[in-house]
């Protein structure tokens, strides 16, 4: 690690020891969970994919991980906020992190399009259950710029047990007749689960009343859950096998759903 980044990370650290950051309950899973999908100038592969990978206890070191071909170098935002992405300059990259709710930005050294980053925690118990929203943005030669999904990660006293409550809310937005999330793009996952086990998750859905029906489907099209239009909200638990997906759509082939929000719970 150069000297840069050393003050960079302890800066971090400092941070999270003293946080403000809202903390919405004192939930013990500590837990990475990537959502949406890449953006930007991406390579012939359509990969730039962050992940996480050691998990984030207070008093141990979280990394995340990078795949991003054909990048020579990136840095990872990291903000105590994340909604459903918003494009700067009207730029086709699309950003998750709430830029009012920034901490920072840290420096990712690529290696062949792969990348490394560790982030040391401060030895304090309570911040289980804070939540922090991680995107990358990579640079390649060329000048190409493109960012990765989301990684939305919960701080946690143990990584297989106990829940994860994400503070996040996602949406509000409107799904037209036959359409997933996002709009007029190829759907990218509200929840995947990255991990080799089997993953249960409490998805609170919300929508205004009339004109379609929201489903939630997994990566197979199959409907898990259902809010039909003269219904206004629904709590659905799904568990999610390794490397499944769930997606938001809307099947309606006339009326769109509007108003749509949601929020996940992990174990």
């Amino acid at each position: 690690m150069n000297t840069r980044s050393a003050i960079t990370f302890r800066s971090f650290a400092a941070l999270l020891a003293t946080t403000t950051l809202a903390i919405a309950q004192i939930d013990g899973r500590a837990s990475h969970e990537p959502m949406f999908g890449p953006s930007g100038a991406l390579p012939p592969s359509g990969t730039v994919r962050l992940d996480g990978g050691l998990p984030p206890i207070p008093g141990s070191t979280a990394t995340w991980t990078i795949t991003a071909p054909g990048f020579s170098y990136g840095f990872a935002g990291l903000s105590g906020n994340a909604n459903i992405g918003w494009h700067p300059l009207m730029d086709p990259l699309t950003l998750y992190l709430d830029p009012l709710a920034l901490i920072g930005s840290l420096p990712l050294p690529l290696s062949g399009g792969f990348g490394t980053l560790p982030l040391p925690l401060p030895p304090a118990p309570s911040l289980s259950g804070l939540d922090l929203a991680m995107q990358a943005i990579v640079l390649s030669p060329s000048g190409g710029l493109a960012g990765s999904n989301l990684v939305v990660s919960n701080l946690g006293l143990d990584a297989g047990m106990g829940s994860a409550v994400f503070a996040f809310t996602f949406g509000p937005i409107s799904l037209p007749p036959n359409q997933c999330h996002p709009n007029g793009q190829a759907p990218t996952p509200i929840v995947e689960n990255a991990t080799a086990a089997a993953k249960d998750y409490t998805i609170q859905l919300n929508r205004s009343a009339g004109g379609g029906t929201l489903v939630v489907r997994n990566a197979a099209g199959t409907a898990v859950a259902t809010v039909p239009p003269n219904q206004t909200t629904l709590t659905v638990s799904v568990t999610v096998p390794p490397g499944g997906k769930l997606f938001l759509c809307n099947q309606d082939r006339n009326a769109t759903v509007n108003g749509v929000s949601w929020s996940i719970t992990v174990g």
